[in-house]
C-alpha cells in the first residue's frame, strides 16, 4: 500500500481551478471539475487537506500522476479514471501535476503525452455519401 506523505490544502487547489478560469461543480465526496463536452473530468476529494485528485476520461503522462489501467479502473470500481495525483510525491511536483491535468480539462486539446478514446469516423467516398449509403 502507498503511504501518503504529502497534502495539498484544499483552498490551494480550488484557487489554481480559479485561475483556469474553470467552474467546480459540488458532488457529495467530490469537487468536479469538468472542460465541457471533452469528457476530461478532474475529481477533487472534499477533505480539507487533500489526499485524492482523479483523472477520468483522459491520461497525462506527469511524473507527479499515478496511471491507471482499464483493468485496475474496473478492480477498483472507478470508472473511467486513468490517473491520479501522486501524493507521495513533493508538493512541487504535486501541484505541478494538477496544473497540467487542469490545462488538459481546460483545453480539451490532444496534447503531448495525453491520450484520449475517439469514436471512428465514418468512411466517407469522393460524392460526400457515407461508403455504406452507396
Amino acid at each position: 500500500m502507498t503511504t501518503i506523505v504529502n497534502t495539498i490544502d484544499i483552498a490551494k487547489l480550488l484557487g489554481l481551478v480559479g485561475e483556469e478560469g474553470l467552474k467546480v461543480e459540488e458532488q457529495a465526496a467530490f469537487h468536479k471539475i469538468a472542460g465541457g463536452d471533452s469528457g476530461r473530468v478532474i475529481y477533487i476529494a472534499k477533505t480539507q487537506k487533500v489526499t485524492r485528485v482523479d483523472l477520468s476520461g483522459f491520461e497525462i503522462k506527469h511524473p507527479g500522476i499515478k496511471q491507471i489501467s482499464s483493468t485496475e479502473a474496473k478492480e477498483l470500481k472507478l470508472g473511467r479514471v486513468r490517473g491520479q495525483v501522486d501524493f507521495t510525491r513533493d508538493e512541487k511536483t504535486v501541484v505541478g501535476a494538477f496544473k497540467a491535468a487542469l490545462r488538459m480539462v481546460k483545453n480539451g486539446a490532444e496534447g503531448r503525452g495525453a491520450r484520449r478514446s475517439r469514436a471512428r469516423k465514418p468512411a466517407v467516398t469522393l460524392t460526400g455519401q457515407p461508403a455504406a449509403a452507396q
